[in-house]
């Protein structure tokens, strides 16, 4: 099973190297990289996107992209820090966590369907 990736927001390096890491990984396909979280469905030709990783400030998911888990565009939602020390996860069905100074590897490790997801209130 392949497992489909959008980057979204996720500018300079740090966006290099997640890109860099789903292409190395033959469990992943990146299926679209935009600047906004909304474009994803179109970005990804309508095509079903599993996991979507946005960039942010503080590592917060925002709005524009906890609606894409309640739109059922995609199962996961990663939002890392720009510093990338901070990230927090949430999938669709309402689990998440909090991750501390995840490397690019562990975010994907994250994403995938058997990683185990513990409820945190603050992701």
């Amino acid at each position: 099973m392949t497992i489909s990736v959008a980057l979204a927001r996720t500018p300079g390096v740090l966006g290099d190297l997640l890109e860099n890491v789903i292409e190395r990984d033959p469990e992943f396909n990146l299926v679209a990289r935009v600047e906004d979280p909304t474009n994803v469905a179109t970005a990804s030709g309508e095509r079903d996107v599993d996991a979507v990783i946005v960039c942010t400030s503080d590592g917060s998911i925002p709005l524009a992209a906890r609606r894409l888990l309640e739109d059922r565009i995609c199962e996961t939602v990663v939002a890392v820090s720009a510093d990338g020390k901070h990230a927090s996860l949430r999938r669709r069905d309402g689990r998440a966590v909090a991750l501390n100074a995840p490397s690019p590897a562990e975010l994907l490790d994250s994403i995938r369907p058997e990683a185990r997801v513990n409820e945190d209130a603050d992701a």
